[in-house]
This record gives C-alpha cells, structure tokens and sequence, in this order.
C-alpha cells in the first residue's frame, strides 16, 4: 500500500502453505482508518483459507504497540487467542566480535547450500513425519523451489551429516544486506543426534558468516530456551486474532 507520492507505508503478507497467516506490517506508529480498513478488506479477501466445510478462516497477527489495529481486527469479529508468538534477536555487532572458526563436534561433517532431498530427510525426521511421503516430497519440492530465491544464499544453508553421510541437522539463514539484518529459518534435529550441541554449532557457524557479510542483526521467530540461551533475546511478540466466517 502506497502513499500519494509511492511511498511504500503498508504491507499485508502471508506465511505458510495456504493456512490463512497474515501480518500487517508498516513503518508508521498508526495508519488512517481508511487504509486499515482497505488492508483488512484484502487480507480477508485474498488471504483467507477455507475449512472443509467452505468457511473462510484468516489468523492475523498484530503487533502489540499499535492498539488501533487490534481494536480494529474486534470490530471486524475476531478473537484475540490466548497465546503470542515471539521475535528474539541476536546483536552480531561488532562484526569482529567472532571472526575465529566454529569447530564441527567429531564424526560430522558441514555441507552447504546442500541437495534438497537431504534437507528433506532432515526435516521430516526432526519433525516426525517421515513416514509420510506425500508431506516428504511436498516439502523437498519447496526446499529445491526455495534455492530459486533471489535472497537465497548456499553459504548460509547448513546441513551437518554424521559419518554415514545421513543427515543430522540444519539450519538456513536469510540476510537482507539492505537492512543488515538477518532471519533464521528453519531449523531442526534429528532425535538420535539431539543433546550433542549441534544446533548451537550452527548457529555460530551462521552467525560467524552473516558477521563476514556485515550482518547487525539476527532474528528468530521463537523464545524456546534454546535460543535464548544461544545469545538471542526477547525484543516483541505478536499478537494472534483469528476469525472464520
């Protein structure tokens, strides 16, 4: 959404697979009531998803410190959930500050920017659903598919294997050299290699790159205490407002 000179001063976006995930996202504190009403009208006609039986469903998450736009989301009819979903970050200045190599614990190996079938044995296992091959293949088609990104980097896409060369885990950073700020996204363990500091080698490991890149910044889109205790910290959450209708 543009202002009268093109500004970009709003964005509506989705996340996920046809879920009916929304943000609003802006630079500005409040917007006129007028372009919140024309963002909403568009998330709700574009970016909704639909039940098994027909009714549309749209999960919008607001940030907190805006107010107007939740009250707006209850005077359209949605409720807010009971739960938040948290933004952590880790300061990555100065870029000097970890400049030495991140040693690999002994019987693995890093691979980047590695096949996709790989990636999709890695987290179909850390998630639980490798028995499902529809799920399995689906999602090795998007990982191949995600390697077609303009921002995608295969410096930044990290895989350990264990001696056998079976995947153990990964990890994928996302660097906006604009903003100097990057995303971590996705992560995952295999069960059996779980415990054995694997993911925090690869989160120095990516943090160690993304500081060679001049990174300032980087974002995780959790607050387990894993991250936490890996140098993240709780910056905001989202708030969460679903409607179906």
């Amino acid at each position: 959404f543009r202002d009268e000179r093109g500004e970009i001063v709003a964005v509506v976006l989705t996340e996920g697979e046809n879920r009916g995930e929304v943000f609003f996202m802006s630079g500005r504190d409040e917007l006129p009531e007028e372009l919140l009403t024309e963002m909403f009208e568009f998330a709700e006609q574009h970016s909704a998803t639909r039940t098994d039986d027909g009714r549309r469903v749209m999960k919008l998450r607001i940030d907190p410190r805006f107010p107007r736009r939740a009250t707006a989301a209850l005077e359209r009819g949605f409720t807010q959930a009971p739960w938040s979903e948290a933004m952590c970050r880790m300061i990555l200045d100065p870029p000097s500050s970890v400049t030495r190599d991140v040693a690999i614990p002994d019987g693995y190996s890093l691979i980047e920017g590695p096949d996709p079938r790989l990636k999709s044995v890695c987290h179909s296992r850390s998630f639980g659903y490798a028995d499902d091959e529809p799920l399995r293949a689906r999602n090795e088609a998007g990982f191949r598919k995600l390697q077609t990104m303009p921002d995608y980097t295969p410096f930044l896409d990290l895989l350990l294997v264990d001696s056998h060369g079976e995947p153990a885990a990964m990890m994928g950073f996302w660097y906006d050299a604009l903003l100097r700020s990057a995303m971590l996204e996705p992560a995952g363990t295999v069960p059996d290699h779980r415990r054995r500091g694997l993911g925090r080698v690869l989160i120095d490991e990516g943090a160690r790159r993304l500081r060679r890149l001049g990174a300032r910044c980087l974002w995780v889109g959790s607050d387990q205490p894993f991250y936490l205790g890996s140098g993240f910290e709780l910056v905001h959450r989202w708030d969460l407002y679903e409607k179906t209708w």
